[in-house]
């Protein structure tokens, strides 16, 4: 097996950004007692190997902030919003290695902070990553005493944490890492996700195996990078993706594939029928 250049966070406070969301960390899954390995398999690594933009690219992006606006049904119509700073590294062998960290302050005065890290094909599909966060969650409830109520704060902390690998893949591209405009293309691909949970009253430590099918669509004209962020240089495509997962609700995806910088931006994610994201980027930063 082949170790990618990947840097495991070891930190207390780990999370998943836009493309592991952790769900259900302390349902079903198969128990177990240790971490999953963050190395990529020969069999993806032969399957993932003409899949890598042209290097150097004539834009490196280094690091952008970007600002997620989170539309959930639970939230009766309001927009919670998180933000983060992203840092990517184009390793030797064409992936893309990047670092996502991030807080946010929830509307019941809970504060989260995540880091992500992960190994991909230019930010569309994820080949390793590790991702987790710690939150602390203070509410203030009244109990009665003497006739009288009382006001009581109550606290609770948890941890959740996940990591992932690919260990199957397969795709109709050419090339994802250079969409061809107006084209489509589809991809399988079987992931091990290990999911962790660790609060007051209850831990868990779950390995799932999970297949996914994509198919995705490339717009046919080049947009100004500028409809992004002025300081965005370049064009890309808009490249949307739509997901199926047996016996789940189909997401989908929308990316801004950077044509200068040979990467893919989440734009709009659709996670189910119950949540959607918007993301907006500010002050990039290039070598």
């Amino acid at each position: 097996m082949l170790r990618s250049q990947f840097a495991v966070v070891k930190a207390g406070t780990l999370l998943s950004a836009v493309l592991l969301a952790v769900s259900g960390c302390a349902s079903s899954g198969t128990p177990i007692d240790r971490d999953i390995d963050l190395v990529v398999v020969p069999s993806v690594e032969l399957a993932v190997a003409a899949h890598s933009p042209s290097l150097p690219v004539s834009a490196e992006l280094v690091s952008v902030n970007e600002v997620v606006k989170i539309d959930h049904k639970a939230n009766l119509g309001r927009i919670a919003t998180s933000e983060q700073q992203s840092t990517f590294r184009w390793q030797s062998d064409g992936r893309l290695s990047s670092t996502s960290t991030g807080r946010y302050k929830g509307g019941d005065g809970s504060m989260s902070a995540s880091i992500a890290t992960s190994v991909s094909l230019c930010g569309l599909v994820p080949l390793l990553g590790e991702s987790g966060s710690t939150t602390d969650s203070r509410l203030t409830t009244a109990i009665p005493a003497g006739g009288v109520f009382l006001p009581f704060d109550v606290s609770s902390k948890h941890q959740i944490g996940s990591r992932v690998r690919l260990v199957s893949f397969s795709t109709s591209a050419a090339n994802l890492c250079k969409p061809t405009p107006g084209t489509s293309f589809t991809y399988q691909s079987t992931r091990e996700e290990q999911r962790k949970f660790q609060g007051s009253m209850l831990s868990s430590n779950t390995l799932h195996t999970i297949t996914e099918s994509a198919s995705c669509t490339v717009g046919s004209a080049e947009v100004s990078a500028k409809a992004l962020d002025p300081s965005i240089v370049g064009s890309y495509l808009l490249v949307t993706c739509t997901y199926s997962v047996p016996s789940q609700s189909p997401r989908k995806s929308e990316f801004a594939y950077l044509l200068s910088s040979g990467l893919y931006l989440p734009v709009f994610i659709q996670s189910n029928e119950y949540q959607a994201n918007s993301m907006r980027y500010t002050a990039p930063r290039y070598r």
